[in-house]
């Protein structure tokens, strides 16, 4: 399963081996073939140009998931805002390490087809995120 990190900022420290397995098994548990993922990490300015130009809005959020499945067999492209992972990191009172794992699994998520629209769907999520967050 090809997972490859992308750095558009100054690299951090990431454990990629155990995040890729992690992300394989989290695929694998909702009956999902790994397919290629690329997760970028960028700047403030490039996740607002990329919100403005995909979903035409004018701000900045931690996560971008697009999608490229092609059936069963999960694909895509997670773009991550690191400065708006260490605000959330804050915010919440988590290490960042934790942060940027949930935001990763959050688009994994969101690639297997969770959906965060509503409370309820968000609690769910928030669940989901939780229990993967376990496992790493």
């Amino acid at each position: 399963m090809p997972v490859e990190f992308h750095f558009k900022i100054p690299k951090f420290y990431l454990q990629k081996n155990s995040i890729i397995t992690w992300i394989k098994n989290c695929i694998i548990y909702y009956n999902y073939i790994p397919g290629n993922l690329n997760i970028i990490f960028i700047s403030s300015i490039e996740i607002i140009e990329l919100n403005k130009k995909y979903l035409n809005h004018n701000y900045e959020t931690d996560i971008l998931t697009f999608n490229y499945n092609d059936k069963n067999i999960i694909n895509g492209d997670i773009f991550i805002c690191i400065k708006q992972v260490k605000t959330n990191a804050i915010e919440y009172n988590t290490s960042f390490e934790n942060e940027v794992n949930r935001v990763i699994i959050h688009g994994i998520l969101h690639l297997i087809g969770f959906d965060d629209s509503n409370k309820t769907l968000t609690a769910k999520m928030r669940d989901e995120e939780d229990f993967w967050l376990n496992k790493l």
